[in-house]
């Protein structure tokens, strides 16, 4: 991210609505599980996770802070725990792809239907998420969206 950025503050209603717009993209296709990345997938998969009445996991990886925790756990989870089932991944943003990328990489092989979902898409990112509320070009708009769980404390 270039030095010359604005900030642009999503409200709790924004949230709220892109959870909604992200429940009505994935139409009839049901999570059994949805995975939270931490942190900022947390607080969207819970909201997903609890108008489908699925349970919802977290999964540590948190690329721009070097934390890579729960891969193995993830990975070994789909295997065991959820083969054969829909299972949604879902972060706060897509910034660059590289989180989607190294969480899910060379998937294809797991006994499960995975998708994913964000509340904002970058253009120019390397992974193409399912499902997204917002779609942003950061090449022409070079903005850095603040959630209000990151913005709390300011």
């Amino acid at each position: 991210m270039g030095s010359n950025f604005n900030k642009s503050y999503v409200t709790w209603k924004e949230v709220e609505e892109g959870v909604f717009d992200i429940v009505d993209q994935l139409r009839e296709w049901k999570p059994d599980v949805i995975f939270g990345l931490s942190n900022g997938g947390v607080v969207p998969a819970t909201l997903i996770a609890k108008y489908y009445n699925v349970p919802v996991r977290t999964v540590v990886i948190q690329l721009r802070d070097g934390i890579i925790e729960d891969l193995g756990s993830f990975r070994s989870s789909l295997w065991e725990e959820y083969a054969n089932m829909n299972v949604l991944v879902v972060d706060d943003i897509n910034d660059t792809g590289s989180t989607f990328n190294t969480l899910l990489g060379n998937i294809d092989h797991y006994p499960t239907t995975i998708k994913t979902a964000v509340l904002h898409s970058n253009i120019g990112s390397k992974f193409t998420v399912d499902v997204t509320s917002v779609v942003l070009d950061k090449e022409f708009d070079d903005v850095w969206i603040v959630y209000p769980w990151e913005s709390f404390l300011e």
